[in-house]
């Protein structure tokens, strides 16, 4: 999960010095090799379906993003790959807190 944090972290700092689109979805190809590492985590006892929904969730966005966002007929900016990677985050962070007593 390791790699996937930090793979967040480089496009999250990408993007935030982006100017364009086209800087904002420079990091995603990265992102995106970083997340690959999820595929192989294996998920608490018990909790398979909501990890594998989370971890699918995640990467349903990120193809959003690359397929949708990234266009140049988009309509899309930085700032919506900025917003985008700030839910990504919020997915993440919710992956890695499957299971994991309050």
């Amino acid at each position: 999960m390791s790699r996937a944090d930090h793979a967040l972290t480089a496009a999250a700092e990408v993007a935030k010095q982006a100017k364009t689109l086209k800087e904002a979805c420079s990091g995603l190809p990265a992102l995106e090799q970083g997340l690959v590492d999820l595929n192989h985590v294996t998920p608490p006892t018990g909790l398979a379906q909501a990890f594998a929904e989370e971890r699918e969730g995640i990467f349903m966005l990120l193809g959003v993003m690359q397929d949708q966002r990234c266009s140049e007929d988009s309509g899309a900016d930085a700032d919506t790959i900025r917003r985008e990677l700030g839910m990504l985050r919020g997915d993440f962070t919710r992956l890695q807190g499957v299971g994991v007593k309050p």
